[in-house]
């Protein structure tokens, strides 16, 4: 028998035999579909319910900003903007990574408005524009079925 470098012995492997975690199609359809009731109540949770509540308020209040300091020809990090952070699910990483041209910050993601500079801002309503946007597009083409709705061209 091998040992290791600490003089412990390395076990031999056995062969091991591969079983379906799932013994029938109908346990599996259900496993599917309480993970598909999962990912939509945690969806609901975070994304849906901050377009609800004034995604598009930021959105459009920071495009206005990022507009004015470019007519005024001002420095876009020293103009700051308060933007709301929404709340993530509890398995995803609690805080919102932002990256502009080098310079990295983290936003809690704990539903409350930070003052970011522009740049900041501007990436953050972004992001949470195109997760809202997936959000609706997966939604669109879950119920799809292309022998009932098949596709006109």
């Amino acid at each position: 028998m091998a040992t290791r470098k600490s003089g412990t012995p390395v076990p031999e492997t056995e062969e091991m035999e591969l079983k379906p975690e799932k013994d029938s199609a109908a346990e599996m359809q259900a496993e599917l579909e309480r993970l598909r009731a999962e990912n939509e109540r945690l969806r609901m949770n975070s994304v849906a319910a901050y377009g609800a509540a004034g995604a598009k308020s930021d959105i459009e209040r920071v495009q206005e900003a990022c507009r004015s300091a470019a007519e005024k020809g001002l420095d876009s990090w020293e103009v700051k903007i308060s933007v709301r952070a929404p709340r993530r699910p509890a398995k995803e990483d609690p805080f919102y990574w932002l990256s502009v041209n080098g310079r990295t910050i983290q936003v809690p993601a704990n539903d409350k408005y930070y003052e970011l500079p522009l740049p900041f801002a501007a990436c953050l309503t972004d992001m949470i524009a195109a997760e809202w946007l997936a959000a609706d597009y997966s939604d669109s083409i879950e119920n799809y079925d292309p022998v009932t709705n098949p596709k006109k061209e």
